[in-house]
């Protein structure tokens, strides 16, 4: 018995908004740094942690009314913030939309098409504060336990 895969395919949306999936992928890996010493023969690489999942796809929109879907999609991609990302092979994951294009050719009515970028939400924005503030408060109370455990107290904590 073979697996049906028309019916494998989950309906691809962003932030809500359905769309049509011609081809997906999906890269990633970890961000490594290289450093090299004047004549040297040898290299020293860190591991510096988990590179941003980028998810690039082709996708479209067809019927008679594909160009109201496709504008309603261009006004969701042009929005603020992160959007739960559901594409049909993957799991689904909060994502900023990077980059996207879209190309319209009068020889195909009812059929616009567009290539997308997606990036893998990242768990903080260095932007808001939020991430500063809290790393700000650990350090204080760290700070004023040390100085209680060696018997003073930091002035201005």
């Amino acid at each position: 018995m073979s697996r049906d895969w028309s019916k494998a395919f989950s309906q691809a949306s962003f932030k809500g908004v359905a769309f049509h999936v011609d081809e997906e992928s999906a890269s990633g890996g970890r961000r490594v740094g290289v450093q090299y010493s004047a004549y040297g023969e040898t290299h020293v690489s860190e591991d510096w942690g988990k590179k941003a999942r980028s998810l690039p796809s082709r996708i479209y929109v067809a019927g008679d009314i594909a160009d109201f879907e496709m504008n309603s999609l261009l006004d969701i991609f042009e929005s603020k913030g992160p959007g739960l990302l559901k594409l049909p092979m993957q799991r689904p994951v909060l994502a900023h939309l990077r980059r996207y294009t879209m190309h319209r050719t009068k020889k195909v009515n009812g059929f616009i098409p567009c290539r997308v970028e997606f990036i893998a939400a990242g768990g903080g924005s260095i932007s808001s504060g939020f991430s500063f503030n809290a790393g700000l408060a650990a350090f204080k109370g760290l700070a004023q336990k040390i100085g209680q455990r060696v018997g003073q107290n930091i002035p201005g904590l």
